[in-house]
């Protein structure tokens, strides 16, 4: 069965204490794609941080897993509530075999902690770029980090070549990331969703970060 494991991190450090900005990982084992956002609190009590999570799984589209973390008592928390929600969304027919990591070091913590360190480093190199552009320093209670850490995320499942020669997307869906994509902060011209046909005489374009 496929193997997606769990945890807390901090934006500058492994261990996130009080009145740190708070991220919740995961990672695939099997493609080791990696899905990180910044969330409100630990346990079941943050909606948001539930649904974000369970939302995140559904993509992955398995039916059956195991849903791997280590001990604490707030990640098994969070780990009930996202199974109740998973499964609310998909039906019965979805497994999940709840699974928690012995103390001592396992796969698990070694898969999660390589998945941490990845985030972090993307997530800093993104944020050095964003601030050589600007040339503003974000501080940790920016808006803009809400942003920046999925995207730094998804950055590693699009260009983050493993030793078997293939990204984390590529071991998912089959294929490379080949659409082209703005820098993260960057001024673009969009196109407007919905906007066919609609008021004709104005622009259907805009200028967005």
């Amino acid at each position: 069965m496929p193997v997606i494991s769990t945890d807390y991190m901090g934006l500058t450090k492994r261990e996130p204490g009080e009145g740190d900005n708070l991220i919740i990982v995961l990672i695939d084992r099997k493609s080791k794609m990696k899905h990180a956002n910044v969330i409100k609190n630990k346990g079941a009590d943050d909606h948001y941080s539930i649904q974000r999570v369970a939302l995140e799984i559904i993509n992955m589209d398995y039916r059956h897993f195991v849903f791997e973390s280590d001990q604490d008592s707030a990640i098994l928390a969070m780990k009930e509530a996202v199974t109740r929600r998973v499964t609310a969304i998909k039906g019965e027919g979805v497994q999940i075999v709840p699974e928690v990591s012995p103390v001592v070091e396992s796969q698990c913590n070694g898969d999660i902690d390589n998945a941490v360190k990845q985030v972090q480093g993307q997530f800093g190199t993104i944020r050095s770029q964003l601030q050589s552009t600007y040339t503003t320093r974000e501080n940790e209670n920016s808006e803009v980090l809400a942003w920046l850490v999925p995207h730094a995320s998804h950055s590693s499942k699009r260009y983050l070549v493993g030793p078997d020669g293939r990204t984390p997307r590529q071991r998912f869906k089959g294929r490379s990331f080949e659409t082209e994509a703005a820098h993260f902060g960057e001024c673009v011209w969009y196109l407007m969703p919905e906007s066919t046909g609609v008021n004709k005489l104005n622009s259907r374009w805009k200028a967005g970060v």
